[in-house]
């Protein structure tokens, strides 16, 4: 059970960037999805990509978790859980496969815009991070850069759901928050 994995709760408290009830919630889509893959983009300590290895480590289901960041600043511990790519991201197409999953965790904010418009122009279904902070909210502009909700508009949002004629949004803010993103 992921809520009493000794591992994965000393990880959660290593970073304190994500909470055991956003694991769970990605957890769920994960194990319906079963990707091959999944890309992470924005690493920081490596919390994220650990707990994938722990949700798919923990529903079998054999997924490969690499992570991208452009400095190396994991937590010693969780180092070999997961493939780390110290590297610029920006043009991230030529890896991307159909059945991978992209999670987008860049703290850069310009990043992830720029991850987000080329996931949507590219109709690829996509997970994010820290969608609670006011600086992300993917229903108006907040950014330099246009956000995901000038994208999606017109829509119909409620507390953790967000749907307009392509795409429908489905978050869960327990600290930071974290949100799916799917093409319908």
């Amino acid at each position: 059970m992921l809520t009493k994995d000794p591992e994965l709760i000393h990880a959660l408290s290593l970073a304190k960037t994500l909470t055991m009830p956003e694991v769970l919630f990605l957890a769920e889509y994960l194990e319906k999805k079963r990707p091959k893959r999944i890309l992470e983009f924005g690493t920081q300590y490596g919390c994220s990509a650990f707990a994938f290895k722990k949700i798919s480590d923990r529903f079998d289901l054999g997924i490969e978790v690499h992570s991208w960041d452009i400095h190396d600043q994991r937590k010693p511990e969780l180092k070999d859980a997961f493939t780390f790519h110290c590297e610029n991201f920006m043009n991230i197409n030529f890896m991307i496969q159909d059945d991978d999953v992209l999670f987008l965790d860049a703290h850069d904010y310009r990043l992830t815009s720029y991850l987000m418009h080329n996931c949507i122009d590219c109709k690829r279904d996509f997970m994010c991070h820290d969608v609670s902070s006011d600086s992300f909210d993917i229903r108006r502009r907040e950014w330099e850069l246009p956000l995901l909700g000038e994208l999606i508009h017109p829509a119909v949002w409620t507390e953790d759901h967000y749907e307009n004629k392509d795409l429908t949004v489905d978050k869960l803010v327990d600290k930071f928050g974290v949100a799916i993103v799917r093409h319908k």
